[in-house]
């Protein structure tokens, strides 16, 4: 589950009312099983907006789908233990969607402008699952 109070305005293209938008913005939404975010990047909508789901140390974390470098989906990434890595210039963002790997310049301290917008999440079992 997610919330999208962290989300101060109706994205570009929004399908939706903006009054109604903001009223739906401010409530929790399930956005995938907890069981089915394991290995690899899952992809979520919520409310016209894309988002990107994925453990680290068996954390949460909910992010908008976009890598800030290039605008590259991260949903369609792959995952590598230490976060999930952009398939464009292989960025790695880890443990509250801060990127932890820039493979081009390992050497420099990573700005941080290049960490995601991520997003309160709880993690939930299914009813009847431990």
């Amino acid at each position: 589950m997610t919330s999208t109070r962290a989300i101060v305005s109706p994205p570009p293209d929004c399908t939706f009312d903006a009054d109604d938008w903001q009223r739906l913005a401010m409530h929790w939404y399930p956005i995938a099983l907890s069981d089915s975010v394991r290995a690899a990047p899952v992809a979520a909508m919520l409310l016209d907006v894309p988002l990107v789901v994925y453990r680290v140390d068996g954390k949460l974390v909910v992010a908008r789908d976009v890598c800030p470098h290039r605008g590259v989906p991260l949903s369609i990434g792959k995952h590598d233990g230490e976060g999930v890595v952009c398939r464009y210039h292989g960025l790695r963002f880890g443990e509250g969607g801060r990127c932890n790997r820039i493979p081009a310049s390992p050497n420099i301290p990573i700005p941080a402008k290049l960490h995601l917008r991520t997003y309160p999440a709880r993690s939930w079992c299914r009813v009847g699952r431990p």
